[in-house]
């Protein structure tokens, strides 16, 4: 399945503010996941989420992830809430460098 243009600006914006060390931001938060951070992004720059959502939750689908907790196979959703900060668990980390690469 093809990547949308702007489901990968969003990627790449992630993995530069993942690279940057998390700065304080309107857009990104480490509270957030993927979803959650999509939403505000597509706020941001005057887009409609819903498309993109989708998109997202069809490419965990495809790689044979959870849909809502992709990156905690163990524990589940339990799992997802105890991370303190989303964004240095390396699976995730791993999947918005992957996705954040241009798409041939």
């Amino acid at each position: 399945m093809n990547q949308s243009k702007e489901l990968t600006t969003f990627y790449k914006a992630m993995h530069e503010w993942i690279n940057a060390g998390f700065p304080e931001s309107e857009v990104f938060k480490g509270y957030y996941g993927l979803c959650n951070n999509l939403v505000k992004f597509c706020e941001d720059m005057d887009h409609s989420d819903y498309v993109l959502q989708q998109e997202m939750e069809h490419q965990f689908i495809d790689a044979g992830l959870d849909q809502y907790v992709p990156f905690n196979n163990i524990g589940g959703m339990p799992s997802f809430f105890k991370e303190v900060h989303h964004y240095k668990n390396p699976l995730r980390i791993n999947w918005i460098r992957e996705h954040a690469k241009e798409q041939s």
